[in-house]
């Protein structure tokens, strides 16, 4: 077992917003943000479809997953990924779960 915890994210694009402008932002939002948390450990960004995609973000704790989504909510690199999106303006964390990894199966 691990304190290892898996945040997911789903994310729904807003109407006109292209793939490469997610990538583009996602990238800032990994090197101007994600990897100086303490506790980050690594990200995926999956695709559904042209609009729907899921973001996996790897963290050391609970305690540095929470005090992950503390530290985005003042970041403007977090702030520019998530102008991107369709937000629940009174629930901005909606769609954001985090998971305890028990177990860890590799082919390496």
């Amino acid at each position: 077992m691990t304190d290892h915890v898996v945040e997911t994210a789903t994310i729904t694009l807003r109407q006109g917003v292209t793939e490469q402008e997610l990538l583009e932002a996602s990238e800032t939002l990994q090197t101007g943000f994600l990897q100086k948390q303490p506790g980050f450990l690594r990200r995926e960004l999956l695709k559904q479809d042209q609009r729907n995609f899921l973001d996996l973000v790897h963290w050391r704790s609970q305690r540095d997953a929470e005090n992950g989504m503390l530290q985005a909510e003042t970041s403007s690199d977090c702030a520019a990924f998530f102008s991107l999106m369709e937000i629940n303006e009174e629930n901005p964390s909606e769609g954001v779960i985090h998971y305890r990894s028990i177990a860890v199966y590799a082919d390496e």
